[in-house]
């Protein structure tokens, strides 16, 4: 078969389990005679999600990886949002979709998928958090295996995740509590089972070097993974703290991982942070630490709980993940406690007991070698590929079999074609803004692609088009017309819909149907595709249509709208299978908007235009003052 694999990350020193399973993974099936492929992003760091290696082609370890740079686009809806999800709260729907673009999003990677699926049997994505998911499972269902990753958190239970894992052909989960947990959260894939993962077993191990290398001459526990607030570890550090500052802890805590752990003050000199280690040096600390501690409740699978059983080292986990509890449970390798005082107590126990220690890493190391081993894993996965994805593999290409160019999809390394492109401008909502608008679009670069030509994709909010632009109002038809010029295009598709560029029940219909027909009447070919009642008198749009070449509607009703307006000629186009996601989050509540929430507000206006009066009033002091209030502000937040 030939397969792909899509992690937001890829590469050596990418920490993260779900990034594990995935290497693994792909390699394993690379090495049974799969022709396997990695499409991710250029980034390495997960809190920056920086453009740190080239976009390209590459091959990594006998595996063909193409990388896809990230572009990011903050907005105060996806802070908001973000926030209201830490808090364990579910915003609407609106904001959810300003989120998905929160960290990063990948455009390009997009893009190939779009345009490429078909060259494979399977499409493999993990995790489901990320866009990478996100965006692009909806758009390949038919073909997507998600690995999900999933936690019992408020992330899974937005709108916008849902049809990761419900529209997926096929589903691998890590564990029976992961698969119970998606059952409980919604609608999963038709075809899914719990596959585990596999964890490499190391040669040998030297526990006494590395306490040798690191001067740890005391016992210790060790920690394991990214130092972050949803792992847990603020909780074991303020539990550590006290036992230190109570004199119930006669042990070190050791932490390896990327991030920075905020000691208290109380374990000062107690606990050393050893930051990322290679792999080597990261078994032999499981190997020397008298226990591995696992704070962390989000867990799907916990591979360093298995990392640690196969060193030879028991656990203690903190209640509160239960795929934790129901590894332990079934291994019988450690404790589960359910308050942070009762952690550091078992974790001193075994620390004084070492052959009870001894007797349940023996527990764990066996339950490891019986459940996660890696050929068995492939085997499973193997089988459900198979059963799933019987098809033969048409021959020939892509199913827009359009020369590859700059900007027209290709995937890295493509050739490029001997004559350029002619450019078309597509104007539209996009992908992963969920709803009929976002097909439309869609279905006009599809399009684009079978006449052959180079499509630019101008969005009016963060997505996977190349572009962002507000098309709101009169102006609208001014910034159409001024990205027509940069990109030397006469060629434009306008997607319009409810809400943009017509803004419903304000003033200024006419002014903005001039301002389109100004634009569009200048280029050599131009097209409006209309996806319903745009909310505005159909009178006031009896100019634009002497001015388009091409009127297109993507439904029976809104056809019917758009005669009654005076358009004559329309074609109905309605987006084919393809051009739709399988499952539309807009069917589970109304659609959002194609503006951030707030943008038009008066009162942000307002903030605004004082902004730039107090710069300019201020001048090179603005940022000094601007320091001072938020300074100010802080305090009176404490306060």
């Amino acid at each position: 078969m030939r397969l792909a694999f899509v992690p937001p990350r890829f590469g050596d020193g990418v920490l993260g389990g779900s990034e594990a399973v995935v290497r693994e993974a792909a390699l394993g099936l690379a090495g049974r005679g799969h022709e396997v492929e990695v499409l991710t992003t250029c980034a390495l760091d997960h809190f920056t999600w920086a453009n740190e290696l080239p976009a390209g082609t590459s091959v990594e370890d006998g595996v063909t990886v193409r990388r896809f740079p990230t572009a990011r686009h903050p907005s105060r809806a996806a802070l908001a949002a973000q926030l209201s999800v830490q808090r364990g709260q579910v915003p609407d729907l609106d904001h959810q979709v300003s989120w998905l673009g929160f960290h990063f999003s990948a455009p390009e990677l997009f893009e190939h998928l779009l345009r490429h699926q078909d060259l494979y049997d399977a499409i493999v994505f993990s995790p489901y958090l990320f866009w990478t998911a996100s965006a692009c499972v909806p758009w390949a269902a038919d073909k997507a295996v998600v690995i999900p990753c999933l936690h019992d958190e408020a992330y899974a239970r937005l709108d916008v995740l849902r049809p990761v894992l419900a529209a997926p052909a096929l589903a691998w989960f890590l564990t029976e509590p992961e698969h119970r947990l998606a059952h409980r959260l919604g609608p999963v894939a038709p075809a899914h089972l719990v596959t585990g993962a596999g964890v490499p077993v190391p040669s040998s191990y030297d526990p006494e070097g590395f306490r040798a290398r690191h001067g740890l001459d005391r016992p210790f526990v060790l920690y394991a993974g990214r130092k972050e607030e949803d792992k847990g570890v603020p909780a074991l550090l303020g539990a550590f703290a006290r036992a230190v500052k109570e004199g119930r802890a006669g042990f070190d805590l050791v932490m390896i991982g990327k991030g920075e752990a905020a000691v208290p003050p109380a374990a000062a000199g107690r606990v050393a942070d050893l930051g990322y280690l290679p792999d080597p040096e990261r078994n032999d600390a499981f190997a020397a630490a008298a226990a591995y501690v696992q704070p962390s409740p989000n867990e799907s699978f916990s591979r360093t709980v298995m990392e640690a059983w196969l060193a030879g080292t028991p656990v203690v986990a903190l209640a509160g993940s239960e795929v934790v509890a129901w590894h332990l449970g079934r291994s019988g390798g450690g404790f589960s406690c359910s308050r942070p005082d009762e952690l550091m107590g078992r974790l001193q126990e075994l620390v004084d007991d070492p052959a009870r220690a001894a007797v349940l890493a023996a527990r764990g190391r066996q339950y490891v070698l019986g459940n996660y081993s890696w050929p068995a894993v492939l085997d499973r996965m193997e089988a459900s590929l198979r059963a799933t994805f019987s098809r033969p593999r048409p021959a020939g290409g892509p199913a827009v079999a359009a020369p590859a160019g700059p900007g027209a999809g290709a995937g890295p390394g493509a050739p490029l074609p001997r004559r350029p492109l002619p450019r078309r401008l597509v104007a539209g909502s996009y992908p992963p803004v969920p709803g009929e608008p976002s097909a439309a679009t869609v279905a006009a670069v599809r399009r684009g692609w079978a006449e052959g030509r180079q499509v630019v994709v101008v969005s009016p909010r963060p997505s996977a088009a190349h572009l962002v632009a507000r098309l709101a109002g009169p102006a609208a038809g001014r910034r159409l017309a001024r990205l027509a010029r940069e990109l030397a295009t006469d060629e434009v598709v306008a997607c319009l819909e409810p809400g943009m560029p017509f803004r419903p029940g304000r003033w200024g219909a006419r002014r903005t149907a001039r301002s389109l027909a100004g634009a569009l009447g200048g280029c050599r070919w131009a097209e409006v595709v209309v996806t319903g009642d745009l909310g505005v008198p159909p009178a006031a749009l009896a100019r634009l249509w002497p001015a388009v070449g091409a009127v297109t509607a993507s439904s029976a009703e809104a056809a019917r709208w758009l005669e009654a307006s005076g358009a004559r000629g329309v074609r109905v186009a309605e987006p084919g299978p393809g051009d739709r996601p399988a499952l539309e989050p807009a069917a589970q509540g109304p659609s959002p908007g194609p503006f951030e929430p707030g943008d038009l507000l008066l009162r942000r206006r307002a903030l605004r235009l004082v902004g730039a009066v107090a710069r300019r009033l201020l001048g090179r002091h603005a940022v000094s003052v601007r320091r001072r209030l938020q300074r100010l502000r802080l305090l009176a937040s404490r306060t």
